[in-house]
């Protein structure tokens, strides 16, 4: 598996959210190309979480997230990609269903 870094920022470096966890490949699915940094898609992941933050005006607020979730990358290149939930995430802290759908 490979640590993950994932951001989404709703005012720039304003205001924006990380979460960080590790990733480790499904191995009967696609993957990254021998020769090269693309991915064969379809391709499942299960992503352990072991924490998030937010950060507001240069402040950093951690927040106590874990757990394993579940990752289908539907999609990607170098401008866009696709995912969605292959199957249920619930934990204490999240409830994500099956087929939620996402592209960035």
């Amino acid at each position: 598996g490979f640590e993950v870094l994932n951001f989404a920022q709703f005012a720039g470096e304003k205001f924006y959210v990380t979460g960080k966890g590790f990733c480790r490949q499904k191995q009967e699915t696609g993957g990254v190309s021998s020769s090269s940094t693309s991915v064969n898609c379809p391709v499942d992941y299960t992503i352990q979480v072991t924490g998030a933050s937010f950060i507001v005006f240069a402040k950093k607020f951690d927040i106590d997230i874990q757990g394993t979730g579940y990752l289908r990358v539907l999609y990607a290149d170098e401008n866009l990609r696709i995912f969605t939930s292959p199957k249920d995430t619930t934990n204490g802290s999240v409830g994500e269903k099956v087929g939620l759908t996402v592209a960035q």
